[in-house]
């Protein structure tokens, strides 16, 4: 194989990303195995691994319903996951395939990103002590309400 061969083949390499959600009721334990075996998955279809994040309980925006096996299940919260990876487009299919029949995964997603790790901090709540400029006024216009109103009943009961 020479140098051009090798960088063709490279060239053939995307990166994705998959989000996965995964059903509440596992322990975390059987979570993190789930992960694991999500990498596998990659590997077989000869794909690598770049980075993975740790699986998290998240409140889920709007409940999900799923019918598995004739029986209907609501989701309203789910362990959360993603995993970044290089693989040919032609081998997602493999994958996709493989998550659709894992009764664990409750959705997936699978999108073409860029190789550089964005770290986010997802938080299902802003920090309390956290204070907004919008809060603040917020808080401004609904003291100036009370006092007008209070200065309207006195001029009322004046009257």
């Amino acid at each position: 194989m020479n140098k051009n061969d090798n960088q063709n083949q490279d060239s053939k390499l995307v990166v994705y990303e998959l989000a996965v959600l995964i059903d509440p009721k596992l322990s975390e334990d059987k979570v993190t195995d789930k992960v694991a075996k999500l990498g596998e998955i990659v590997a077989q279809e000869s794909g690598a691994v770049i980075s993975t994040g740790q699986p998290r309980m998240r409140n889920l925006a709007y409940e999900m319903t799923i019918k598995f096996e004739g029986k209907r299940r609501d989701f309203t919260r789910a362990y959360f996951n993603w995993i970044k990876f290089e693989q040919e487009p032609v081998n997602i299919a493999a994958i996709e395939t493989a998550l659709k029949a894992d009764d664990t995964i409750i959705r997936h997603l699978i999108i073409k990103t860029i190789r550089e790790d964005v770290i986010t901090d997802l938080t299902d709540e802003l920090d309390p002590e956290e204070d907004t400029e919008e809060d603040d006024d917020s808080d401004e216009d609904e003291k100036d309400s009370k006092e007008e109103s209070a200065e309207a009943v006195e001029e009322t009961e004046s009257n």
